[in-house]
């Protein structure tokens, strides 16, 4: 099984949705978000600061495939600016019915649960998470193109209620927070890590938190897939 991330142009959101609904997927998530590329970046390839929309799912191995192929040849998000999908493969899901909960619609895969961890050490590319304070994004961003980062995803991100707190991944988050999403290849994740802590980390003013997750497939991210 797979966490399905797709970060795409704000106004193609709705063509996602029933392109999701077509091959019999509910999204999980729908979180507005922006791009991080800097302005001299954007004038290099001809386009604008766009607002962004990121969809999460959880999809089977087949559903997976034909989904990261669809969008690529049915949805054009190899097109410069449309966006960028990444699958995660899942380490656990807590029992058979939060399973058939989270795939309603889809075919069960045999063998699905028992290959959940296979092939993780193989993947070449990695998802880094840096859960930041409100307004330092821009912070993280630049400890990113210390080494050679080229841009990010940032979703804002709120606590429930003035006495609450959201949790992510386990970690809390007060009210208004920033979430910095980077996709970079697996070898170059250390030194990614490495240069948000010591520039943005939990013993600067931004105090912000930095996680990682497997990443088995990019497509529409030249920067990361290209040698």
């Amino acid at each position: 099984m797979y966490f399905l991330i797709t970060i795409i142009r704000r106004e193609l959101g709705e063509l996602y949705f029933n392109y999701f609904h077509d091959h019999h997927v509910c999204c999980s998530f729908a979180e507005l978000c922006n791009g991080t590329a800097q302005e001299k970046m954007l004038d290099l390839l001809g386009v604008e600061q766009t607002e962004k929309i990121m969809l999460q799912a959880i999809v089977n191995h087949e559903t997976k495939d034909r989904l990261m192929t669809g969008f690529v040849s049915d949805m054009g998000i190899n097109m410069v600016g449309n966006g960028i999908a990444v699958s995660i493969p899942i380490d656990c899901i807590g029992d058979a019915s939060g399973m058939n909960y989270l795939l309603e619609g889809q075919e069960k895969c045999e063998g699905e649960v028992n290959d959940m961890n296979n092939g993780i050490n193989d993947v070449q590319y990695a998802l880094v998470i840096a859960i930041t304070r409100g307004g330092y994004a821009e912070m993280v961003m630049d400890a990113a193109r210390k080494v050679d980062v080229k841009g990010g995803t940032v979703v804002h991100a709120k606590g429930v209620g003035d006495d609450f707190s959201a949790k992510f991944f386990g970690i809390s988050i007060a009210s208004e927070m920033e979430l910095v999403y980077i996709v970079t290849k697996r070898k170059d994740k250390d030194a990614l890590v490495e240069a948000i802590n010591e520039y943005a980390g939990m013993k600067t003013e931004a105090n912000t938190a930095v996680l990682t997750l497997p990443v088995e497939n990019v497509v529409g991210l030249r920067s990361v897939t290209e040698e």
